[in-house]
């Protein structure tokens, strides 16, 4: 079974609306995969409307971070064994898109990664972490989905990718401070023991 990150440009849909042309910022998320390359489920950190629970295209006043995990087939993913709450039929996977294998091995052990994060996901998403507006926040530190995505490398254990030439807003952010985060781990881990 193998983690693999893909990279989805922003704006591609934004600069279209703005008539700007192509760009090259970069939203990146988390897909687990047989080792055919069977899409089970993709995770991702999305601007969301905090009173309507709307995702966004980008961020705006008052907007939040949320975890959100599709899936192709809810009732697949379950039988490989993923265990957070999935939203089937969603997808920001399209063919052309790059990609990259971060992790690949025996499916306990990736599920066992994919897992203990999904585990996380519902404390996280509780604390109503701000999305700055259009997904920066100057001057200061930006946290928005690319600090999501490496949140989800740190908790998972593994190196987080980026693609080259693009711009990664977030990249170097956590979403909570790494000792925090290794609190909720020790945490998650002593109440699945018992």
């Amino acid at each position: 079974m193998n983690i693999e990150t893909f990279r989805y440009e922003i704006g591609e849909e934004i600069a279209h609306r703005l008539g700007l042309g192509r760009s090259s910022v970069s939203h990146n998320f988390w897909v687990l995969t047989t080792d055919d390359g069977m899409i089970i489920a993709e995770r991702h950190d999305l601007a969301t409307e905090r009173r309507t629970g709307k995702t966004l295209v980008i961020g705006l006043i008052g907007s939040v971070n949320r975890y959100y995990t599709f899936t192709p087939n809810e009732k697949v993913a379950r039988n490989f064994g993923a265990t957070e709450r999935m939203i089937e039929g969603r997808s920001y996977i399209h063919k052309t898109q790059e990609r990259q294998v971060v992790f690949s091995g025996p499916d306990e052990l990736a599920l066992d990664k994919w897992n203990t994060w999904g585990a996380l996901i519902p404390l996280i998403n509780h604390l109503n972490i701000p999305y700055p507006p259009l997904g920066l926040r100057l001057p200061g530190m930006t946290i928005n989905s690319n600090s999501g995505y490496v949140t989800g490398a740190y908790i998972m254990g593994l190196k987080p990718h980026f693609f080259p030439s693009t711009w990664n807003p977030g990249k170097t952010s956590l979403l909570l401070p790494k000792p925090l985060l290794d609190f909720y781990l020790k945490l998650n881990q002593k109440s699945s023991l018992t």
